[in-house]
């Protein structure tokens, strides 16, 4: 095995002429980078959501960790497809797809499809709000008769 060294930013900067603010950067991505892989691991809960962000229509898919309440990935859209990108984005974490057990998500059709196509495994939970809003809507078309 080699020699191994310890030397400080700055005599490092010295060493091979490169500016110590260079070095730190270059530092602080790899160390970010590295705790990012170390905290994605242990994700096992997602929520997905849409959000509009702008008008006519243009959404966002959110996809945030429940145990921390972090937004951990957003994409452009709410089709089936933002599943397959968040797939994608796991995988260039070197983690799997069956590594999300569990989605709590809304009933739109295009979640549901994607979520079945790329995570089949995991269990899905639809959230409270979209489950009251269509107990009432149903509710309210019994009383209507």
């Amino acid at each position: 095995m080699g020699k191994s060294y310890i030397m400080s930013v700055s005599a490092m900067s010295r060493e091979i002429s490169e500016p110590d603010n260079n070095l730190w950067r270059v530092i602080k991505h790899y160390v970010n980078q590295g705790l990012n892989h170390r905290k994605h691991r242990y994700l096992q809960r997602i929520a997905v959501d849409e959000k509009a962000y702008k008008k006519g229509h243009e959404y966002v898919s959110i996809f945030t960790d429940l145990n921390t309440g972090e937004v951990v990935f957003v994409t452009p859209g709410r089709k089936k497809e933002v599943f397959e990108e968040f797939k994608n984005w796991l995988l260039s974490l070197g983690l799997e797809s069956n590594h999300v057990p569990l989605f709590s998500m809304d009933m739109s059709k295009s979640y549901q499809a994607g979520r079945e196509q790329y995570f089949p495994k995991s269990e899905v939970v639809f959230d409270r709000f979209h489950i009251k809003k269509l107990l009432n809507e149903l509710l309210d078309k019994v009383r209507r008769r």
